[in-house]
């Protein structure tokens, strides 16, 4: 592969900064990562459960709408702490939607088919596969794989009611057609949601505007679906 071509960068696609918040007519909501993506530096110590719970409170008070629990398919430690928020949440009645992220991959998902049978509540898989071109040629993935990959997660997730958030890593430097063909298949398998990644921190303002066009006046209109009928996660770095 021409190493011009590991990058995709959406940085560079016609620069302009145009900014009108009335165009935007969907609601805005936060998915707090803190106890998923917060603990993934190197620095970082894995809180006691209590301190967990104590976090899962704050979150509720401040009206945050959705929280990543953590990751189930780390073993069975981290299993019993996501089944322990999900109590306290229930306990509580809070409004706190959960989630809990996931490779592509069924062993990631079964936990929380379990899990959503013991609590009776619908727990959001965020079910995350690298995308770019520089990801493609250090895993030695071809686009057919990666397709394959994902339609295996997502119909094993539908087919258990597992709601499905499709996750594409370091989307602000895959190819638009790379792009699109995963986020539709995703869709026409039954994900319902995606969400957009800076997993590499690169991207600027203008990448950010031109990308997130791209998904709403494209990905999701040719793959038959509404904007409305979508929700669209930003996933900054």
């Amino acid at each position: 592969m021409d190493e011009q071509g590991l990058i995709y960068d959406w940085n560079e696609v016609d620069y302009e900064i145009e900014r009108n918040s009335r165009n935007h007519p969907h609601e805005l909501w936060f998915d707090d990562e803190t106890l998923r993506d917060g603990l993934q530096s190197p620095s970082a110590r894995n809180p006691e459960i209590e301190q967990k719970l104590e976090l899962i409170d704050y979150m509720e008070a401040l009206g945050i709408q959705k929280v990543d629990l953590g990751l189930p398919g780390a073993g069975p430690f981290h299993v019993g702490h996501i089944d322990a928020m999900l109590s306290h949440m229930g306990e509580r009645g809070y409004q706190l939607r959960p989630g809990c992220a996931v490779r592509t991959v069924v062993s990631d998902i079964e936990p929380l088919v379990d899990l959503q049978a013991k609590h009776e509540r619908q727990i959001q898989a965020s079910a995350f596969l690298g995308t770019s071109p520089i990801r493609q040629y250090a895993e030695g993935w071809t686009m057919e794989k990666i397709l394959s990959t994902a339609e295996k997660a997502v119909t094993f997730a539908v087919d258990n009611d597992i709601p499905v958030m499709f996750v594409t890593e370091d989307t602000t430097r895959s190819k638009p057609d790379d792009i699109k063909a995963v986020y539709t298949r995703a869709l026409e398998l039954g994900a319902d949601r995606i969400c957009v990644c800076d997993t590499c921190g690169h991207v600027t303002p203008n990448g950010v505007r031109k990308l997130l066009s791209f998904i709403q006046d494209e990905v999701i209109v040719d793959s038959g679906f509404k904007r409305r009928d979508i929700e669209v996660n930003w996933h900054g770095h």
